[in-house]
């Protein structure tokens, strides 16, 4: 006996109906915005690096000596 093979109903659409944003869609709405994504990257990592050192700051030191 043959395996059977289940085709799609003809109205079902073909194409997911969620599809994932690619890198160029990325890199195309960025550049609408007049942002590189150099750009963007060292603002993000700007903004890491202040809220870590930030985080510092604000904890008391303890010395276990």
């Amino acid at each position: 006996m043959a395996p059977r093979v289940l085709e799609p109903l003809p109205d079902e659409p073909q194409t997911p109906k969620y599809v994932s944003p690619t890198l160029a869609s990325i890199t195309e709405s960025l550049s609408l915005l007049g942002v590189s994504p150099e750009t963007l990257a060292i603002s993000l990592g700007e903004t890491l690096a202040e809220r870590y050192l930030a985080s510092l700051r604000n904890k008391p030191f303890r010395s276990y000596y």
